[in-house]
């Protein structure tokens, strides 16, 4: 089962308007965005869709989705204090 959570997410907005997300802020620390794996259009299994940024994070891979205008994450963490 996968859980969704908005969250803040530092981007660099290219010239040519492509989003680059650079870091994600989880819990209050920052983690950085080491690559960006794929990009695509894709409806998420924890329910909505958007464009998906599948991110490097050490060795942990997250799909990261741009939904209309603000930055959801899919994870096997439920945390309902977020």
């Amino acid at each position: 089962m996968l859980f969704k959570y908005y969250i803040d997410v530092v981007t660099m907005i290219e010239q040519n308007g492509n989003l680059v997300p650079m870091y994600v802020k989880w819990k209050e620390k920052l983690y950085k965005v080491d690559r960006v794996l794929q990009v695509c259009n894709k409806f998420s299994e924890a329910g909505g869709c958007g464009k998906c940024y599948q991110c490097q994070f050490g060795n942990q891979i997250r799909n990261l989705y741009w939904e209309r205008d603000r930055w959801f994450l899919e994870t096997e963490v439920f945390c309902p204090d977020i």
